[in-house]
């Protein structure tokens, strides 16, 4: 379309407006270049450049731009190349120049910079010129001259007479001038007008339009006027017109296609609309009193809001949901890592909130569920074998090999590389020349100052500047002075963290200095490795981090000033403290270190060793993980809580805010469990639960007494740092990379999907193009036969046989004419698109019905036909002599039966007419329904009601179908839910590889409010979570109660859950819609700071999902993409329930002819009687008969159904869900009868008649059960609600056994592995090991003489400890024992002092003192002091789980060994292999056994 004068004046009038900003601009830069000093000089101004505007002498576009930026360029240019005062001003203007013209467009930047004004005129250039040629050339040159100033005066007549052709007048073209310059080729002339302003003009028209006087309408009748073009020049316009039109059409082909394709892609979108629009037609927001955006609350009748199957599990609280899904899913997708066998989520549950019954014994029931004790081990095993741990793993005895890793990790930063305290140029330090001696002795001294435990700011300092008195390299010393004159602090805290950091990293990048074997080459790479890692650390610190440059490293030597003004200001310190005393800072309110404070030792970690426990070790087993999971997660909590402090210490640094002082960091930790385990914990006062379950296994306490909520703590903080461990990530890398290569494979298999979519689209297309060419060939042979016809009715030149013999190739050879039109008629590439469509579309419609012709009617035209048929039925009656000519008996038998027939037929469509309406309405909602829902079994179903209901039927005129128009839709959309269907068997395996390739849980999608859609692979299909967030009260849009919907209104102080961030660490401000918009990330409110609860459901059921995808609005994105991931997950529930087995052989009923899954003659009442017979088959001695007697009617009843899962060894193995019967039915099955017939040796198949319950579960389970079945699941679900702790024995929990690891043994033995009979076998065992070595040492053997007290032993424990008192009196005993074969404390030095154990034991700070481990080279006996082995019989002796009896045993075990390898008794193995224990709970030898082996296996089993 072309511009109208106003538009291109309104465009020049925005490029004048730019221009004159930019001179503005200019101008301000310097005034130097504002106004011209002398009006001689030959250069622009500023103010020069701003008249050439004035006078709009630029023109419109790119030429114009051009111009301007080489007259603003000129301006400054002149001054550089003739280097006047000016110039270095002028250059710097041009700079600036160039940025602003760089805004309107990188070329007119380079004009600006590269534009250079030409050192002198043209005029000049000229007569120099004209003085150095030679005569003959001044001639021509005058000659041409004279020839162009003659063209150039005819010029400016020709263009005074236009403009006054033109209403205008001589004088407004008076100040303009012609210039006629030669071309080049052809001899031609060119003639260009120039105004007062130098503007150009390449016509008199053009000179028109600037005055005013000349419109485009003129202009183009002008150029009308000037004459006509040749012929030739037509035919090539025309040619590129007819080129230009080929190509537009083109176009409009390709255009329509990917319309078409759109529109076949999104037929079903409803144009869905994005993210941007929904927030101005849904989301409704309010404003505060301080004008900010408030979310005003979700409608309460959404699709997320629906009620769903699961709100909450039993025995946890509402708010843990999310938790018990994490966890779940963790141990189900990261089964390998933990060696752990997956279970439904089911089981999972179950076995967290299994409590022991009250009154029942035996060790299998007494015990945590085996899952439980294979998750905790797996997981226990896999941080201990973790790399990672070592940095977290802290004992509590004072030994060197503690000490030398504390040292190692006290108060530095974990991991293998740490941003630097101080930025410095490490690899110009490294590669200082020093004398290694030199280097190895002030980094000794360095670590020395620095590993002193004195707090003295003074000493500390000391020690640092004698150390650097060593230094000779400069870099170094440079850093330690720079560290010096940085802190502050009154601990030195800064100056030893850069000193430590410096040690550290000069040890890594020099390990020459160590290992003299290191080659000079390794040592290179070494040093050049760790420069660059540091180099990229320093690249993210910030600016206020010091840094030390080469003005630093100036000085070799320490500056004495320096030394005296650190000395006077710490005097200064301690002069202001001495004088005023009161003054003095409290220990609280001095900054705090990021390191909290470690916890006291508790008993579980006297009884450890030193080191951190190998995975493999004797002690990590079945007995003694609770308290060893206790230990750990102890550890771990210390972790987390350095964690937080230091990214609290970050965030406040970048914030520059002051460091935290220590009562602000003790609070800080307090609150730490609230900040890691948020989920789980309803408030930051119940926080303790998590620190309470921990105290209480590491103090001896029973797992099987923690609650569920406690349970789930435990295993929540397990996988917190399992998700830091080495393997984990691995196992995620790993996936990663199968998850690209299983991606790439459904990317093909997807391609080849949609291929196989377009050959077909393109084979519908050809189909319907033959389609079209053949309908419009049988339509005009059809045509040509009627005028035949006609012709020859008047000519009569052939017979009527003749003309009906006659064939479609008779009619095209008919004459020329006709044949010439039929060779004319359209081929089918000739049809256009829509055309093409439709007939697609027809043929489309007729293949969903399987026929070749389908006509589409409404139900206006269906009533109308039907109206029609029936008068047509009653005149063709009417016309035979009515109903009463039946009576006639003179009427012939084909009347007769005429008559009858039509009879019956008007009948029965009166009938019909009467019954139809209603049918067709319900069919009719059905199939609207149906079309909505999209899932095959509804569509089938709506269908078949639809076929029912007459709103389909064969069609005589056509040979097809006929349907109304809803029908046909429904037809169509379930042909399409089938090809979907297919495409997604298609992908089926190929998604199941992908998602088995875990990364991270994300869900399949969003509503437009923002609630999230979960699944879970390892939950069964079609399994649907959904995640609502609760408004809050006052807020909710709708405040009416809503059924079927979950009440989502809550209280503010009803859903904050966890400790609320600390805003002040991270908001350097108090900007109210800054702090609105961080809080906003928990709740949409935006009312608090911590993590809110949202309302978790599930939705299991074919009926509840259904539900959620139609209040699901296809026109919105977000929900047009979740709905069809919905469906999806529908079509997999529709056909697992498909699939469900029944157990039993069904037939159908003869009476109703239905079968036993149809719902259409169920009863809801009359099984009085039925129930009553059921009652007495019941086995008599039930003690709860009475309550069965009160019933009277099953229909409605709770049931708890058992549904069998498989079957074992000992017994079947079985699931139990809680459903309702909703109706019964008498149905007939095939039994095998007892009697033997007497001919023949043959079990005898009767029919029986029996009745059975329909039982609908709360997974959506469909059952039936008999009356037997019916009444022990009903019995089964009083004891449940009435008996705490109540569980079935052959629940499938209970019978798990892990395949995959079997960390508690065999699989037979699982149950009991952590019995006291499991832990005495071990000791027997442990014993014939260490006894033999032992009685060496002692010369008076009462263990093993002729006393027979360890016959005794091995006898009760072997026979007789199978309870908890007989297991840990052997202990004692064999303690006593060994204690006695060390020789007791005779080879002490002093002698054994009374001690008050008790008193020791309960106060914790004493605790720290005391060390079982017989880790000090001194000891000559079993046990350090006295005082260690009175604790340890104290600790046996109030021990009440066989986990403490292993620890301690297993500690024992320990101790003697050292006293035997002090005494060099025997060679002790440096790494025990797999535990003796594991002999006897699964361990396995490839090994033969000779006859003693095995007698000595069977002795011990």
């Amino acid at each position: 379309m072309a511009e109208t004068p106003d538009d291109k004046e309104k465009k020049r009038k925005k490029q004048y407006k730019r221009m004159g900003k930019i001179l503005a601009a200019a101008w301000e830069w310097d005034s130097s270049f504002q106004d011209k000093d002398n009006d001689n000089v030959e250069w622009l101004c500023l103010t020069d450049v701003g008249q050439s505007l004035d006078q709009k002498a630029y023109r419109l576009g790119r030429h114009g731009w051009e111009d301007f930026a080489r007259d603003v360029g000129s301006v400054y240019h002149w001054h550089i190349h003739k280097k006047t005062a000016l110039a270095t001003k002028a250059k710097s203007c041009i700079k600036k120049a160039k940025d602003v013209f760089a805004k309107v467009d990188e070329s007119l930047a380079k004009i600006v910079t590269e534009y250079v004004p030409k050192p002198e005129s043209t005029k000049k250039r000229k007569t120099e010129d004209a003085h150095h040629h030679s005569p003959n050339k001044k001639s021509k040159a005058a000659n041409k001259n004279s020839e162009l100033a003659e063209r150039e005066e005819r010029a400016m007549e020709l263009l005074a007479t236009f403009i006054e052709e033109r209403r205008g007048q001589r004088s407004q073209v008076s100040g303009f001038s012609a210039r006629v310059t030669r071309k080049s080729s052809g001899g031609k002339f060119d003639t260009n007008f120039f105004n007062e302003a130098g503007r150009r003009f390449r016509s008199m028209l053009e000179v028109g339009r600037f005055l005013g006087l000349v419109t485009d309408e003129r202009s183009a009748g002008v150029r009308r006027k000037s004459g006509t073009s040749s012929s030739r020049e037509q035919e090539a316009e025309k040619k590129a017109i007819r080129k230009e039109l080929d190509k537009l059409r083109k176009t409009l082909h390709r255009a329509q296609k990917a319309l078409d394709d759109f529109v076949t892609e999104r037929k079903d979108s409803g144009h869905p609309q994005d993210s941007m629009q929904l927030a101005d037609e849904d989301d409704t927001a309010a404003m505060d009193q301080s004008g900010l955006q408030q979310s005003s609350g979700m409608p309460s009748r959404i699709a997320a809001a629906r009620t769903p199957d699961i709100e909450r599990f039993p025995g946890l609280p509402d708010g843990c949901i999310p938790d018990v899904l994490m966890t779940w899913n963790f141990l189900c997708t990261f089964e390998r890592a933990v060696n752990l066998t997956p279970v439904s989520l089911d089981d999972f549950v179950d076995a967290l909130t299994y409590m022991p019954p009250a009154g029942q014994m035996g060790d299998d029931l007494l015990s945590p569920p085996v899952y439980l004790a294979e998750a905790h081990l797996g997981l226990l095993k896999l941080l201990l074998e973790d790399r990672a741990s070592d940095d977290w793993w802290w004992s509590v005895l004072e030994s060197d090999e503690t000490d030398l890793h504390e040292n190692l990790n006290e108060d530095t930063e974990t991991g293998p590389m740490v941003p630097p305290p101080i930025k410095v140029d490490m690899l110009a330090l490294l590669q200082e020349v020093e004398d290694p001696l030199i280097t190895t002795s002030w980094l000794s001294a360095l670590e020395a100052a620095c590993s002193a435990n004195s707090n003295d700011r003074k000493q500390f300092r000391e020690s640092i500047k004698t150390t650097m008195k060593l230094v000779t390299n400069k870099w170094a010393l440079a850093f330690l002075r720079k560290a010096l004159s940085h802190d502050k602090s009154s601990n030195c805290e800064f100056a030893k963290k850069a000193a430590r950091w410096l040690c550290r990293r000069f040890r890594e990048a020099r390990p020459d200095l160590t290992d003299r074997t290191v080659k000079s080459n390794d040592a290179i790479k070494a040093r050049e490795k760790v420069a660059e890692e540091i180099s990229k650390l320093m690249d993210d610190l910030p600016e206020s981090v010091p840094v030390v440059g080469n003005d630093d490293i100036s000085d070799t030597e320490y500056d004495d000033d320096d030394d005296s003004d650190d000395d006077s200001d710490d005097e200064d310190v301690d002069q202001e403290h001495v004088a005023n005393p009161s003054s003095s800072i409290d220990d609280s309110q001095k900054a705090a270190s990021s390191i909290p404070p470690k916890p006291l030792p508790t008993f579980v970690d006297m009884l450890l060793p030193p080191a951190k426990p190998n995975a493999y070790d004797e002690f990590v087993n079945a007995f003694s993980w609770p308290h060893l999971v206790g230990a750990t997660l102890l550890r771990i909590l210390h972790r987390k809580r350095r964690i937080l402090n230091e990214v609290d210490d970050s965030l406040r640094d970048k914030n520059q805010c002051n460091p935290l002082v220590a009562s602000e960091r003790r609070e800080r930790e307090r609150i730490a469990v609230a900040r890691v385990l948020t989920e789980c914990i309803e408030s930051v006062d119940h926080g303790s639960v998590f620190e309470k379950s921990i105290n209480h296994l590491c103090n001896g306490g029973n797992y099987i007494t923690l609650s569920a909520l406690e349970r789930l703590c435990i295993l929540r903080g397990l996988i917190e740092a399992a998700y830091d461990s080495v393997k984990v990530n691995d196992v995620v890398i790993g996936n990663y990379k199968q998850r690209m290569s299983a991606m790439k494979a459904l990317e093909m298999e997807q391609r080849r999907a949609k291929k196989e979519a377009k050959e077909k689209a393109a084979a519908d297309e050809a189909a319907a193009r033959e389609q079209l060419a053949a309908e419009a060939r049988e339509k005009f042979l059809d045509e040509k036969r009627e005028e035949i016809l006609k012709l020859n009715e008047k000519s009569k030149e052939f017979s009527d046989e003749v003309m009906e013999s006659l064939t479609d190739e008779d009619i095209i050879e008919f004459d020329e004419d006709i044949k010439a039109d039929y060779d004319a008629l359209p081929s089918p590439e000739s049809f256009n698109k829509a055309e093409v469509n439709e007939m697609v579309k027809r043929l489309q419609e007729a293949a969903a019905f399987d026929t070749e012709s389908l006509r589409v009617v409404t139900m206006e035209e269906l009533v109308e036909r039907e109206r029609l048929e029936l008068e047509e039925m009653e005149a063709g009656l009417s016309g035979l002599g009515g109903e009463d000519a039946l009576h006639d008996l003179e009427l012939d038998r084909d009347t007769f039966r005429s008559i009858e027939r039509l009879v019956r037929d008007i009948a029965k469509a009166k009938a019909l007419s009467e019954k139809l309406p209603g049918m067709r309405a319900v069919a009719l909602d059905q199939l609207k329904d149906a079309i909505v829902d999209g899932t095959m079994k509804v569509l089938r179903s709506a269908i078949a009601s639809a076929k029912k209901a007459k709103l389909t039927g064969p069609d005589d005129e056509t040979g097809g179908i006929w349907a109304v128009d809803i029908m046909r839709d429904a037809a169509l959309e379930l042909d399409k839910a089938k090809q979907n269907k297919r495409v997604f068997d298609a992908q089926k395996d190929l998604i199941a590889k992908r998602n088995k390739c875990f990364i991270r849980c994300e869900p399949i999608g969003q509503d437009r409010f923002g609630n999230c859609f979960w699944t879970f692979n390892a939950e069964e299909a079609g399994h649907i979570w959904v995640e609502t967030e609760y408004n809050l009260v006052g807020d909710q849009m709708e405040e009416s109660e809503n059924p079927g919907f979950v009440n989502l209104k809550r209280e503010r102080s009803d859903i904050k859950v966890g400790a609320e961030d600390m805003e002040s660490d991270f908001l350097a401000t108090d900007d109210p819609a800054l702090r609105l918009f961080s809080r906003q990330e928990y709740h949409s409110a935006g009312f608090s700071s911590s993590l809110v609860k949202r309302h978790w459901g599930c939705h299991l059921t074919e009926e509840s999902l259904r539900s959620v995808i139609k209040m699901l609005d296809s026109s919105k994105e977000k929900e047009q993409a979740l709905k069809a991931k919905l469906k999806d997950s529908l079509e997999e529930i529709v056909e697992s329930s498909e699939k469900h087995d029944l157990g039993t052989e069904e037939l159908e009923d003869e009476e109703n002819g239905d079968s036993i899954l149809g719902t259409n003659h169920l009863l809801v009442d009359g099984d009085e009687d039925v129930l009553q017979a059921a009652k007495k088959a019941l086995n008599a001695e039930i003690t709860d008969s009475q309550m069965i007697c009160d019933i009277k009617s099953a229909i409605g009843l709770k049931i708890r159904v058992r549904l069998v899962v498989g079957e074992s060894k000992d017994s079947s193995v079985a699931k139990y869900e809680d459903g309702e019967v909703l109706g019964w039915l008498t149905r007939k099955y095939k039994v095998e009868s007892q009697d033997m017939n007497e001919e023949e040796d043959a079990v005898i198949v009767k029919i029986r008649k029996i009745p059975v319950w329909k039982v609908r579960t709360a997974r959506g389970k469909v059952v039936w059960l008999d009356g037997v079945e019916l009444l022990e699941s009903f019995l089964r679900s009083k004891k449940r609600q009435k008996e705490v702790g109540y569980f079935e024995n052959d629940s499938s929990f209970l019978a798990y056994r892990n395949h995959s690891g079997r960390h508690c043994g065999k699989a037979s033995e699982a149950p009991y592995s952590a019995s006291p009979i499991f832990l005495a076998r071990w000791m027997v065992k442990r014993e014939s090991e260490l006894y033999p070595k032992l009685k060496i040492r002692s010369y008076d053997n009462t263990w093993g003489g002729k006393s027979g007290a360890r016959n005794e032993w091995t006898n009760q424990m072997k026979d007789f400890a199978y309870d908890f008192a007989t297991t840990k009196q052997g202990l004692l005993t064999l303690e006593q024992a060994f204690f006695e074969l060390t020789l007791g404390f005779s080879e002490y030095q002093n002698a054994p002092e009374e001690v008050d154990v008790q008193a020791a034991l309960d106060d914790p700070t004493q605790r720290i003192e005391i060390e079982l481990e017989s880790i000090e080279k001194s000891a000559p006996g079993l046990w350090n002091t006295p005082l260690s082995r009175a604790v340890f019989i104290e600790i046996v002796s109030k021990c009440t789980t066989t986990g403490f009896l292993a620890l301690a045993f297993d500690l024992l075990c320990r101790n003697t060994l050292k006293y035997l390898q002090r005494h060099r008794l025997l060679d002790v193995r440096p790494e025990r292999d797999l535990s003796s224990y594991q002999t006897f709970v699964g361990s396995r030898t490839t090994r033969r056994m000779n006859a003693w082996q095995q007698q000595q296996d069977a002795y011990y089993e």
